[in-house]
């Protein structure tokens, strides 16, 4: 029997969201958990799996250098306009959690597509028309 390809980052997100009951306790973890678990398969991964998750993030948003993968990541999840509203809990009942599985996976997929060179070129101009270095 020939050895199988070990399954991708992307495939085992995939394999989670599918099986979140069995993984994390609940058909719709709490954004918490979902950060939780993330946080340690990113360590698991050697800190590889979250790489450029934030500069990716700020893309998204057009701003936020300053913040934290996770505050980025909940104001893209939840929609949130406000930064001052990024500090504020998520409600446990809410689909945060499984949305933020697929954020990730959106972002891995699209690093994917040309190693991070789009990003990091759209990183860059951000941070320039910001004018910061």
């Amino acid at each position: 029997m020939a050895p199988t390809e070990p399954p991708t980052h992307e495939d085992h997100l995939r394999w989670v969201a599918d099986n979140f009951r069995r993984v994390l306790g609940s058909d719709e973890p709490p954004f918490e958990v979902a950060v939780a678990y993330l946080n340690g398969f990113n360590a698991a991964t050697g800190y590889s799996l979250l790489r450029d998750f934030h500069d990716w993030l700020v893309v998204e948003l057009g701003e936020g250098y300053e913040y934290h993968w996770i505050a980025l990541a909940k104001r893209v999840v939840l929609d949130i306009t406000s930064r001052s509203e990024a500090g504020t809990s998520v409600d446990p009942g809410s689909q945060a959690g499984s949305a933020l599985f697929g954020l990730v996976v959106r972002h891995l997929d699209s690093i994917a597509a040309d190693g991070g060179r789009v990003l990091h070129r759209a990183y860059e101009d951000l941070r320039r028309a910001d004018g910061l270095p």
